[in-house]
């Protein structure tokens, strides 16, 4: 497709009357903090886990200070190790960006950072940008392998990113930035998962693999694609660093939000980033369904399960789940006929249901916190089951309450997620993994360990699906880079056949003060009944009401 600076899709109404800045309403409605569970914060800052309430930044740059701040970032050559740094973030290079009320009232970014924690996990930061923070976080990115050199060409287990993915990003401290990556890659390093796994190297995905028109098998419009290649003509910042060197590209500086979505941002990568990220999903999927392996981990970003067919929404540009499904039903008929999509990010995958409502060969399961509505993007009821031929092959587990921990997802998997699988007989299971469920996520408030996802992992590779154990994982949400890092490294070992440990109960919500763990233990118990309720008329479970143990007889 010609690329087009025109953005008259037709994307989802904005979700107050009035322009928020981006990120202002991933909470609950009215633009509440994701943790609305009075203590949970507190748990989370005591274990480490998220900054304090000084460091944590509450709230986003508005687009007119993000355009002002453009003098504070730094241009950087598109080399693999520059792809990462700025001077207005981030956690990874032990800074973050404090807001600075100006004169005339708006907010602009303040470059005098606070100490916060580092990848290492060192609590001790720089404020600025080092110089040799840069160059030592530059020479690792560097010295990762994508294409296998440095990996084990005989593991079952691939996995994939592409540095391109990393370009994306915003001139402030966004939650949905590089780092997300960089700190998994840091953590798989380190822990020598890197180099146990087989790295796939990725590509660009092609139109036909992304649009559902002009013979492509894709889930979006052509109008979406051009819209998103369209940020190619946005080249905001300084010119190029070295008029001599033509390959020596900077990072575009600017970036812009996309029609009425304030969540959304893209710069002049965003384009390439989104079709590597694709990409990279593609080339594991390929490889799973071929048997060269077994199952893949895809570290990517931008995220996708938010885009539908003609939008993008809350992140996503393309839907890196929904095109994954279509290409293997597609380009592998006699392989792959029916496809499993389990979606654990703490938000309901509304892009996903979007491409498959209708859809009878793909099951569609997403556990998902939704507070009656109220937690964004507000939809995924457990009565929403799907459309026409596609009815009964939507799950939706919309839990109704914040601080829900190992023992209660678990639970849905043994309760809801498994028994339904093993009745579909999936020929392929695709993981939609947002870690923002995990304990110490700034907007999903769940209590979620590295351990639980481990086993998530394990309990969707069992032979009783009868997949076979092809499993691919790939990147969603997940905003604090310390539990993405270790949730993700943990679903990565399940995946290599490590055992991740029993989920057992956390010590931390058990100091929760009684009246709490009553509510949330009922409004859980709500969401279990009713999703049992609707879906028993479309698969073989069983409605089981636990009582508490007050009201035993």
């Amino acid at each position: 497709f010609s690329s087009s600076s025109s953005s008259s899709s037709s994307p989802l109404p904005p979700r107050t009357t009035t322009a928020t800045p981006p990120m202002a309403d991933r909470g609950p409605a009215g633009g509440a903090s994701g943790t609305s569970v009075q203590g949970a914060a507190e748990q989370d800052s005591a274990a480490g886990l998220v900054p304090s309430p000084e460091t944590r930044r509450e709230t986003p740059v508005p687009a007119s200070a993000v355009r002002e701040a453009k003098s504070t970032s730094v241009g950087v050559a598109s080399t693999v190790e520059s792809t990462i740094v700025s001077e207005t973030s981030t956690k990874a290079l032990g800074t973050s960006v404090k807001l600075k009320e100006t004169k005339d009232g708006t907010e602009t970014p303040n470059k005098e950072g606070t100490k916060t924690e580092k990848y290492s996990g060192s609590k001790e930061g720089k404020s600025g940008n080092s110089e040799s923070s840069i160059d030592e976080l530059s020479r690792f990115i560097s010295g990762l392998s994508l294409d296998g050199s440095s990996s084990s060409i005989e593991s079952e287990t691939g996995f994939s990113w592409d540095p391109k993915c990393l370009k994306h990003r915003a001139n402030y401290d966004h939650f949905e930035k590089p780092e997300r990556v960089t700190g998994m890659l840091k953590e798989l390093k380190e822990s020598g998962l890197y180099s146990r796994v087989k790295v796939v190297k990725g590509r660009l995905a092609s139109n036909a693999e992304l649009c559902s028109e002009d013979g492509g098998y894709g889930p979006h419009t052509r109008e979406h694609v051009k819209i998103v290649d369209a940020s190619k003509d946005h080249k905001y910042g300084p010119p190029k660093r070295s008029e001599r060197d033509p390959d020596d590209e900077t990072l575009y500086n600017d970036c812009y939000y996309l029609d009425n979505d304030y969540d959304t941002y893209v710069n002049g990568h965003s384009s390439d980033a989104a079709r590597a990220a694709v990409g990279c999903v593609l080339s594991l999927e390929e490889q799973i369904l071929t048997g060269e392996i077994r199952n893949g981990f895809a570290a990517v970003r931008p995220p996708g399960h938010h885009a539908g067919c003609h939008r993008h929404s809350g992140f996503s540009l393309y839907n890196n789940v929904a095109i994954a499904a279509k290409h293997a039903l597609n380009k592998y008929p006699e392989i792959c006929k029916k496809i499993l999509i389990v979606d654990w990010d703490v938000h309901h995958g509304d892009g996903t249901q979007e491409v498959f409502l209708e859809d009878p060969n793909i099951l569609f399961i997403s556990i998902h916190r939704h507070e009656r509505g109220k937690f964004y993007p507000g939809t995924g009821k457990a009565k929403e089951v799907g459309k026409g031929k596609g009815e009964g092959y939507t799950v939706n587990v919309p839990l109704r309450t914040a601080g829900l921990g190992d023992l209660h997802y678990a639970r849905v998997f043994n309760e809801i997620v498994i028994p339904i699988a093993k009745s579909f007989k999936p020929d392929l299971v695709l993981v939609s993994a947002g870690f923002d469920c995990a304990l110490g996520d700034p907007i999903g408030g769940m209590e979620v360990t590295p351990k639980g996802f481990g086993q998530f992992t394990r309990m969707l590779m069992s032979s009783a699906i009868q997949s076979e154990g092809r499993v691919l994982i790939m990147l969603e949400g997940g905003y604090n880079v310390r539990s993405v890092a270790k949730s993700a490294a943990s679903c990565i070992r399940a995946l290599l056949g490590d055992r991740p440990g029993k989920v057992e109960k956390d010590e931390e919500a058990s100091k929760a003060s009684k009246a709490r763990k009553t509510h949330i233990e009922t409004m859980f118990e709500e969401t279990i009944r009713t999703v049992l309720h609707v879906q028993s008329k479309y698969w073989p479970v069983k409605c089981q009401v636990r009582r508490s143990g007050r009201n035993r007889k």
